[in-house]
């Protein structure tokens, strides 16, 4: 253990001497004396830990043995994360990591600014080694962050199995969740690692539990097309109905995502109406959804539509509040749009953003979605309602701010607003010259867009391309001014 005298030690022998002086008459020459040494013991100490940080960050194990020496204080750090342990965790100086902790430095006395101990930035960060020191001399292998988070869900998405045996080992549950809901066998989900989550599921890991918007580690596998990860959670007999009422399903998700092969994986994993395995909890969760078996050659997305159609009339969305109609339109095949608007969903039915299915096709550079939708009936100038930051944008607004221009000739066709403004003002030649889309600016002002229309703060769109920038831009829409004013 180092000598930890410190600062605090050299101030407390200065106060001592002022206590050995008798005369009065030298006691506020004293006293200033005492304040110019406290400076000056702070500053060196300051200097300590400058030279502390710095020997981690380099790995010089000569300048940490002569700091250390020197009696600097390993206490509380004075800001949270700039500690030497976390710099050298960070850095992967294991020589470094194991003098620190030699010299009595507390492994879980120590989080960075979103609560994250040692352990959890060392695992982060993929180093192995680190890690398994740090457990070694105390670190808490399941201590969470303010969000909730811990080394295992870290290890998950990393799919790091050495990290992951080395926590499990040390008590680290397999099934705490974060404070989204979150568990490490979602993490493993999203990632493809299929050996991991076995390891989880041979830990104890719940495969069934679902996050706060009712996604389980089967749905962020279908979202995310890790076919291997279905399969394998398909053989362990995991849930497939909602979490919650009027959640989406595995196979409502299947269908919006366009996964045909994941779609043909979860039916046939039910067998017959719904039986087998599948019946006593389908059913339970779900009285009135009812499918066949896929059958050799037919079509598993056309073969949706009585199915999606119930999806739809039980209200069944995602956790952004999207209905199949919506994914399908923002990231699905073609093919699943046109079986979900021949089921008759409601076309104006919205997401938790106030966004209609249009709006996300516009934003999505979908246009044959966009044509499919217009052509049955969808408000081409709709308005986005109860979002702070795009309140009052109407589709082709949403297709201007993306940069998506082949979703606007299909917009303007359908007679959408050229004009129209946001809650804050701003139409969609606002958001065009902003992001420097010419070829979209272009489109715009030929549709007959106004170039003197004001926001709310009264800049008009010139001044958006000027200010980021873009002078061609900022150009093509001084000559459309300029032709307009002189016609």
């Amino acid at each position: 253990m180092s000598n930890r005298r410190g600062g605090h030690g050299r101030v407390q022998r200065i106060v001592a001497a002022v206590g050995s002086l008798a005369s009065a008459a030298v006691l506020a020459p004293v006293i200033v004396w005492v304040s110019l040494s406290v400076q000056a013991v702070s500053a060196a100490d300051g200097a300590d830990a400058g030279r502390l940080i710095a020997a981690a960050r380099a790995g010089d194990l000569t300048l940490l043995d002569s700091v250390l020496a020197s009696g600097v204080e390993l206490g509380g750090p004075e800001k949270v994360g700039t500690t030497a342990l976390f710099v050298a965790v960070g850095a992967g100086r294991r020589e470094i990591v194991r003098h620190l902790l030699v010299a009595g430095v507390d492994p879980n006395a120590v989080r960075d600014k979103r609560g994250r101990t040692a352990i959890a930035v060392a695992v982060r960060r993929g180093r192995l080694s680190v890690a398994a020191d740090l457990i070694s001399a105390g670190a808490d292998a399941d201590v969470a962050d303010t969000s909730g988070i811990r080394a295992l869900h870290y290890a998950a998405a990393r799919c790091d199995m050495g990290a992951a045996r080395l926590l499990l080992r040390a008590g680290a549950d397999p099934g705490r969740a974060s404070k989204q809901g979150r568990t490490p066998v979602m993490e493993a989900a999203k990632g493809g690692c299929q050996e991991l989550l076995l390891v989880l599921a041979e830990a104890g890991a719940d495969l069934d539990a679902g996050d706060e918007d009712g996604w389980t580690a089967l749905m962020f596998a279908i979202d995310l097309g890790r076919t291997l990860i279905v399969r394998e959670l398909l053989e362990r007999e995991v849930w497939l109905g909602p979490t919650r009422e009027g959640a989406l399903t595995p196979l409502d998700l299947a269908v919006a995502r366009g996964r045909a092969d994941v779609h043909a994986l979860l039916r046939n994993a039910c067998g017959a109406s719904w039986g087998g395995k599948c019946s006593r909890r389908m059913v339970r969760a779900r009285p009135t959804l009812g499918a066949s078996p896929l059958q050799p050659g037919e079509d598993p997305v056309a073969a949706a539509s009585s199915l999606l159609l119930r999806a739809q009339r039980l209200g069944a969305r995602d956790k952004l509040g999207r209905t199949p109609l919506i994914l399908a339109a923002e990231r699905g095949s073609m093919r699943a749009v046109e079986a979900l608007l021949a089921t008759g969903p409601a076309l104006e039915a919205r997401t938790s953003g106030g966004e209609t299915a249009l709006h996300r096709a516009a934003a999505a550079r979908n246009p044959a979605a966009v044509s499919l939708l217009l052509a049955a009936g969808a408000d081409a100038d709709a308005r986005v309602s109860g979002s702070q930051l795009r309140e009052g944008w109407t589709p082709l607004i949403h297709a201007a701010a993306f940069g998506r221009g082949v979703a606007i000739p299909p917009l303007l066709a359908a007679g959408a607003d050229v004009d129209a403004q946001s809650a804050a003002g701003r139409s969609a030649l606002f958001f065009a010259a902003l992001h420097g889309q010419d070829a979209i600016v272009s489109m715009l002002l030929k549709a007959g867009a106004s170039t003197r229309l004001r926001d709310r703060w009264g800049f008009d769109a010139a001044h958006f391309a000027g200010r980021a920038g873009h002078i061609p831009v900022l150009r093509r829409i001084e000559r459309a001014e300029a032709l307009r004013s002189d016609g």
